[in-house]
């Protein structure tokens, strides 16, 4: 009888922490915000300038950049929306997205700038 009451008892806390768990995941999607390639792009662009200090001219250069970059990864992402296997089939577009990116933008950056990057190891993060 005892094992019965505790059986009970068990599934009724389960059952009540399972359906909380469901309602602060209902409301994280809910309150959840779409940021745009402008946003994305100005905190890579105030990023950068952290580490590097940009020039006026600079910051507009990498800034376009920048933009171009997270539109090309929206319409990427857009591309394989319904895909499945999305991951596995995007990554190597995502990849050479990423590697254009940091190309041109060591185009745009001095050599002791780029030097600077490098030694701050923030590279990966751009």
């Amino acid at each position: 009888m005892k094992k019965i009451i505790l059986l009970a008892a068990s599934l009724l806390v389960l059952n009540t922490i399972n359906a909380q768990d469901t309602k602060s995941t209902t409301e994280t999607v809910a309150t959840k915000q779409v940021v745009t390639a402008e946003v994305q792009a100005q905190k890579t662009t105030d990023g950068l300038n952290n580490i590097v200090t940009l020039t006026e001219d600079q910051k507009a250069k990498v800034l376009n950049l920048a933009t171009e970059k997270y539109k090309k990864i929206d319409l990427l992402n857009e591309k394989y929306k319904n895909d499945p296997q999305k991951n596995n089939k995007s990554y190597g577009e995502l990849q050479a997205i990423k590697t254009d990116f940091i190309s041109k933008v060591k185009l745009v950056l001095t050599s002791e700038q780029q030097t600077k990057l490098k030694e701050s190891n923030k590279e990966k993060f751009l």
